[in-house]
């Protein structure tokens, strides 16, 4: 891979490294267990919707504290310091933010998908997600769905106070 970091050199290069991109995207659409596709949401949908107020407006304060091509270190920064401000462990506020930006609680370094897939679609979805409300009233109940790599797919049920 250190040959092609700088660009295909050659016909026979580019032809080589889009069947392996072909081969990969194959796989993720095909093969790859849950815990290994991730897709940033075109809008935030039902768990991102569904966080409590309190973690939203910390998700909204971080997305308007960043700024395209941030550095990694300051991103971590701002995101420790909002969860200090609001008072949410740093866990459950990334958990947050993954639930904006993949629909997932977990995902791959946020830091580097927030630089390569450009901070203002991570802004607009945080916006999204504070403004919408579950359309639940009071006395439904909710099936929550996780899916946790060691356990799996799991599930419960809450009830709308």
């Amino acid at each position: 891979f250190d040959y092609l970091k700088k660009g295909a050199k050659t016909e026979f290069d580019k032809k080589r490294l889009r069947a392996r991109i072909s081969c990969a995207g194959n796989w993720l659409r095909n093969h790859a267990p849950e815990q290994f596709v991730f897709m940033v949401q075109d809008s935030a949908a039902g768990p991102a919707i569904g966080l409590d107020l309190g973690l939203k407006k910390a998700v909204l304060d971080f997305a308007d504290s960043i700024k395209p091509s941030m550095q990694e270190d300051a991103l971590a920064e701002i995101l420790k310091s909002v969860s200090a401000r609001h008072g949410f462990e740093l866990k459950d506020l990334f958990m947050a933010c993954y639930l904006v930006l993949l629909g997932k609680e977990r995902g791959p370094k946020l830091f580097q998908i927030l630089n390569e897939t450009t901070i203002p679609k991570f802004k607009a979805l945080a916006r999204e997600a504070y403004s919408k409300k579950l359309a639940a009233k009071k006395g439904d109940v909710i099936k929550i769905t996780r899916n946790d790599p060691g356990v799996g797919e799991y599930f419960y049920y809450r009830i709308v106070v």
